[in-house]
């Protein structure tokens, strides 16, 4: 019988340290094959106004790169000696690309996952739809279980009647 493979997607914020965390605390098993996958992009795009005004030089193109490039290195060491520390035996990936896509080709393709655990930033709708959403991106189109790990945040105080059907001071946002 093989390890069952378990793809955690890591990103160097702290709602990926929380789905980490929150994997160890309720899941961890050492029988499991760890995968923590750090998908980067590299983004060379320039503001508008920008753009039609300068020219990028080759030298400044590959220094952006560069710089890109090892902030991604940067995420994944710190993994590295995190998982050192919570004595977790796993494989730990920086890969470029877009999140969503490379998480879902990684966990199917690649290594046949079992599960996939990931943080969520926790937006509203209107968010997601502008941002894009990986989380979402990756329920519906990866086909093993996923697990979507939010953390607590304080709730924003929405408006609402009180019982004598009146606003007061309180209920106004």
């Amino acid at each position: 019988m093989t390890a069952d493979k378990i793809l955690i997607a890591v990103d160097g914020s702290s709602h990926s340290d929380f789905a980490l965390n929150w994997y160890m605390k309720h899941l961890h098993s050492p029988a499991h094959q760890v995968l923590l996958v750090h998908c980067f992009e590299i983004d060379v795009r320039l503001p508008y106004p920008i753009r039609a005004t300068l020219m990028i030089t080759e030298e400044e193109l590959e220094r952006t790169i560069n710089e890109q490039k090892e902030k991604a290195s940067a995420v994944v060491e710190k993994y590295r000696e995190l998982c050192q520390k919570l004595h977790l035996k796993a494989t730990i990936e920086g890969i470029e690309g877009k999140p969503g896509p490379e998480l879902v080709r990684v966990a199917s393709a690649e290594e046949n996952c079992r599960l996939i655990v990931l943080g969520t930033r926790g937006h509203g709708i209107i968010r997601r739809t502008i941002l894009g959403s990986v989380s979402d991106y990756v329920l519906l189109h990866v086909r093993c279980p996923v697990i979507v790990c939010c953390q607590d945040r304080p709730r924003r105080r929405s408006s609402r009647l009180s019982s004598s059907n009146s606003f007061t001071e309180e209920d106004i946002v």
